[in-house]
């Protein structure tokens, strides 16, 4: 699995470390995304992960709660370690990327994301996390040299 780094490493700052896990999924050549009402942005589905769990619980749990999806065919894409500032701190982000084959909707979703599915182009100039924006990037390269 490749990896990458974005941002530089301040040695000045005192960063918040945060592990997260992210799927990829395609349907009919659109990326699935969801908007995060609370935070009124769109995001990939995922997020944070828990103490001793692993990067594919962590990807299944967080597509249950966020979307009310079970997930199949988990396949690691990129890991990518960013450095970023917050409105509250720097943050030093270790994201990990999967490309999700197939998802199952169960329907017991929280209410607090929106379903969207959107073309990669326009998710890149959608996303506001620089880590999930490279990750896309990344997918989109590979798509063309299929």
């Amino acid at each position: 699995m490749k990896y990458i780094e974005i941002g530089s490493f301040n040695p000045d700052y005192c960063y918040y470390n945060r592990e997260a896990c992210y799927g990829i999924y395609l349907e009919d050549g659109k990326l699935l995304l969801a908007l995060n009402i609370e935070r009124n942005q769109i995001e990939m589905i995922g997020g944070g992960k828990q103490i001793d769990e692993s990067n594919e619980d962590c990807l299944s749990r967080e597509f249950m709660e966020e979307i009310g999806s079970q997930i199949e065919g988990v396949v690691p894409f990129v890991d990518i370690k960013c450095y970023w500032e917050s409105d509250y701190a720097h943050v030093c982000t270790l994201a990990h990327f999967f490309i999700v084959d197939k998802i199952h909707s169960v329907g017991t979703s929280y209410v607090d994301h929106k379903v969207q599915f959107v073309a990669l182009e326009e998710a890149v100039r959608m996303l506001n996390l620089l880590y999930q924006k490279e990750a896309i990037n990344l997918y989109l390269k590979k798509l063309k040299q299929l």
